[in-house]
């Protein structure tokens, strides 16, 4: 502590790349917020190396400095280093950045950035709920798996994808990540869903009630054996089958 601005200057004047992770790591070690005025200039450079290194380095002090620099970054051409910049912000809860990245993110993330959202404890579970409605087929995939991950806490977004998304198998892909999240608790809400128009949502319905509804709804699945959708049909089958070695 106290040798920023000296390594900084190094980092200036220093032509070889190896020796500029070295200094970078150096300032990283130090860890003071002073280490973000060294850095800034680094979060520019053409060297993506350089750059993620730095970038790195800035975010862990989380100061307000720091929120401000990687703003710089949010619309990056390299998208790891863009991802970054993202969470970063989200991470420092830095002013409008939900709001911002649920509203333009959806163009460029790739499921592997819905993964690491998922997996991270704190991305907010509304940012999870509007990639599971909005984002393509593999994003909204992954998004609702991560919601499911999230448990009990995640049950009303996942009854808000379940009713609002406007795509059937993302729809039921929500409602049976709901039945996994809260069980016998909705099995009202399975019940409803059978009257849904589309068969992917129906099938979900009857896999739910079969899973975890009572035995007395055996001929409820029975009669989705008429379903004109062979999938649909399928599940009802399961359905009353499990009900059928319930006692209660």
């Amino acid at each position: 502590v106290g040798d920023e601005a000296l390594l900084a200057k190094f980092l200036t004047k220093e032509p070889n790349v190896k020796v500029k992770l070295a200094l970078i790591q150096g300032l990283a070690n130090i860890g003071t917020p002073d280490i973000v005025k060294s850095l800034q200039f680094v979060l520019t450079n053409r060297n993506k190396e350089l750059k993620m290194a730095a970038a790195k380095a800035v975010a862990a002090t989380g100061t307000p400095k720091a929120a401000t620099l990687f703003k710089l970054l949010k619309r990056d051409p390299d998208l790891s280093v863009r991802f970054f910049a993202w969470t970063t912000l989200l991470r420092l809860n830095a002013k409008g950045a939900e709001g911002e990245f649920t509203a333009t993110a959806l163009s460029w993330l790739k499921p592997e950035h819905v993964k690491a959202l998922s997996d991270n404890g704190k991305t907010s579970l509304d940012v999870l709920a509007h990639i599971a409605m909005k984002g393509n087929d593999s994003l909204r995939s992954v998004a609702i798996d991560g919601l499911q991950a999230r448990g009990e806490r995640a049950g009303t977004r996942l009854l808000s994808v379940y009713e609002r998304c406007t795509f059937p198998v993302s729809s039921a892909a929500a409602l049976t990540a709901l039945s996994e999240v809260r069980k016998v608790e909705s099995v009202g809400t399975y019940r409803k869903a059978l009257d849904s128009k589309h068969s992917e949502v129906r099938g979900a319905a009857y896999w739910a009630i079969g899973k975890f509804g009572p035995r007395a709804l055996m001929e409820t699945c029975l009669q989705g054996l008429t379903d004109k959708d062979p999938l649909a049909r399928a599940k009802a089958a399961y359905g009353a089958f499990a009900l059928s070695k319930k006692k209660k």
